[in-house]
């Protein structure tokens, strides 16, 4: 398994890339998270993660909380994952 990260700012993909990850800054754009994405897979990323920090969400999540989604949406189709 080969693990590709897409990341919305810089400073994200700098946490990434420093902890060996291919990490690709997308700046919130949707395009370029779709060319990020397949540039990853073109080039052995099996898997792809979006990684950001939130910066408190929520109140109740401490330093080092970690979020996952229990589903994933594009548009109205909504996909179901395993938080597994």
């Amino acid at each position: 398994m080969r693990l590709g990260v897409v990341c919305g700012l810089v400073a994200e993909a700098r946490i990434a890339a420093a902890a060996g990850l291919d990490a690709h800054d997308c700046g919130g754009d949707v395009a370029r998270a779709a060319r990020a994405t397949r540039s990853l897979i073109e080039n052995g990323a099996t898997l792809i993660v979006s990684f950001g920090l939130a910066g408190r969400l929520d109140r109740a999540l401490g330093p080092s909380a970690l979020v996952v989604a229990d589903a994933v949406r594009d548009g109205l189709v909504r996909y179901d994952l395993d938080p597994a």
